[in-house]
């Protein structure tokens, strides 16, 4: 079943707050960490249950169902390899990569996610000599290529602004 970007959001924020050892999630520790307002993530939560990712009893805690915390997993697993790929094979700032990785994660195919995890598995197991030289000739190659000459000075924004 395909969730939104929203939706897949508020399982990952579960699940973290589940790892971090808040086992007892509430609508008001999903909204804080989300940055939103509490009746937002009410009908949010909702829709999770409907679809049955979440257990919400009325005024009790949130918790997540076995397909949930699957899809929760998968999610979070995601996330970290778009964020490992940007910030230690593409050199991104981690703020910037963490800002990225949250626009790019909800577009990506089960597919795509699976053949990131295996170059990220290939790329650690070199020696860090060439991890070194391979990102060396990127930036080189980035610095001198023609085509990059005109998207580098629009990165500051980033690329939905």
């Amino acid at each position: 079943m395909i969730l939104t970007a929203s939706l897949e959001d508020y399982l990952e924020v579960i699940y973290r707050l589940n790892l971090a050892g808040n086992h007892s999630v509430k609508v008001s520790d999903i909204a804080k960490e989300l940055k939103c307002q509490r009746p937002t993530v009410t009908r949010s939560i909702q829709q999770l249950v409907k679809k049955n990712y979440v257990i919400h009893p009325p005024r009790k805690d949130i918790q997540l169902t076995p397909q949930g915390e699957t899809l929760a997993k998968q999610l979070l697993h995601r996330h970290h390899d778009i964020l490992f790929f940007l910030e230690k094979i593409c050199g991104l700032p981690s703020q910037q990569a963490e800002q990225d990785t949250c626009q790019i994660e909800h577009g990506f195919s089960p597919a795509a996610s699976q053949q990131l995890h295996a170059f990220i598995e290939a790329f650690k197991q070199l020696p860090d000599s060439i991890k070194e030289n391979l990102k060396n000739n990127m930036d080189n190659e980035i610095q001198k290529n023609q085509y990059f000459e005109a998207i580098l000075p629009k990165q500051q924004g980033g690329w939905r602004q």
